[in-house]
């Protein structure tokens, strides 16, 4: 009997700042079965990739330069519930986590502690 072939789960990474981002990108490319289909430094620019190329995941920062990445995340999942989004971000706050779960994220991890656990949780999907 032959073992089923592993899919490749396609990722969105969207945070304000270029070095993180290819940091991430870098980490998740790495990873067998995960593949990056898009940077975005802005809500706007994230949304709009998000609509062409339709990723399975998504790893959204909180505050983006022209928008709240919580009000993207909300989007997200009311365009595509089974998206899975991973928020990471700087903010410590617990409103901040409770929200980003009301809105339906799958995970929130803090960029400063747990940056890398990012792609060891998208590469168990």
């Amino acid at each position: 009997m032959k073992a089923a072939a592993r899919q490749t789960l396609s990722v969105l990474v969207s945070d304000d700042s270029a070095i993180l981002r290819e940091r991430l990108a870098g980490l998740l490319e790495e990873r067998e079965g995960l593949r990056v289909v898009g940077l975005a430094g802005s809500a706007a620019e994230a949304w709009r990739l998000f609509l062409q190329r339709r990723p399975d995941a998504v790893v959204l920062d909180v505050k983006l330069p022209d928008g709240s990445g919580i009000d993207l995340l909300r989007q997200i999942k009311g365009a595509s519930p089974h998206c899975v989004v991973l928020m990471l971000t700087n903010y410590d706050e617990a409103e901040f986590e409770e929200e980003c779960h009301r809105q339906g994220a799958d995970f929130f991890l803090r960029k400063a502690t747990e940056f890398e656990t990012a792609a060891d949780l998208l590469a168990r999907l």
